[in-house]
């Protein structure tokens, strides 16, 4: 089979039950795949080239999430390919405060010793920088973008004003996002509240209380 013939969603639904994974972003695996198809539809699956697709993915796409979601993405697929199992990520971040390096490491020192999992931290958290991104528990993906106190603020609140939209069923919540995301004239992939800088959360915010406020009045 060609990977422009493939059933993206049975491939990632397929691989991430073999790896035993439910808490992840499966829409951007999803989403990530379909770039991979898209670009090399007459690629064979039984013939895959993972280097070729990685030269691709080098030459494509910045640094950033959204190219490791692509690189990972491949990984799901050569391993549903393969028939393995997949292992979760370790990756390696740039701080876009103070250019040190993020590693995954027990989010403990972030509490006063007390745990909550895993999370990429800053090598100069406590020295001068603050920040820090928590992880999906299954595949070790980031939530989003590291992000320091004012950022995590900003987050927040993008997270009280858009959260009820789908909680109280106004609206799914990729619908939701999808909205959102034509409101603020970005790629739908491109609008997670993790993924945002501190501008584009400002610009959230207010897109999804306006978006609350009329969906709202419409169920009123």
């Amino acid at each position: 089979m060609k990977l422009g013939e493939l059933n993206i969603w049975h491939v990632i639904n397929v691989q991430l039950k073999r790896s035993g994974w439910e808490r992840v972003d499966r829409y951007r695996y999803i989403e990530s795949l379909r770039a991979i198809c898209e670009a090399h539809p007459s690629m064979l699956l039984y013939r895959l080239d993972v280097p070729a697709i990685q030269q691709w993915i080098e030459h494509t796409f910045g640094r950033g999430l959204k190219r490791a979601y692509i690189r990972f993405s491949l990984r799901l697929l050569h391993d549903y390919r393969s028939g393995f199992k997949t292992v979760p990520v370790q990756l390696t971040l740039t701080c876009p405060y103070c250019n040190g390096k993020a590693h995954l490491k027990d989010s403990a020192q972030l509490y006063g010793g007390r745990s909550f999992g895993l999370a990429y931290i800053c090598e100069n958290h406590g020295k001068g920088c603050d920040s820090y991104v928590g992880i999906h528990q299954d595949d070790h993906m980031p939530l989003g973008r590291l992000a320091n106190s004012e950022l995590r603020k900003a987050k927040q609140r993008c997270h009280q004003v858009f959260d009820p939209i789908w909680k109280q069923n106004l609206l799914p919540r990729n619908k939701a996002y999808a909205r959102i995301a034509e409101q603020m004239q970005i790629a739908r992939s491109e609008c997670h509240i993790g993924a945002l800088d501190e501008r584009l959360a400002q610009q959230f915010a207010s897109a999804a209380q306006h978006l609350y406020r009329s969906l709202s009045s419409y169920h009123a």
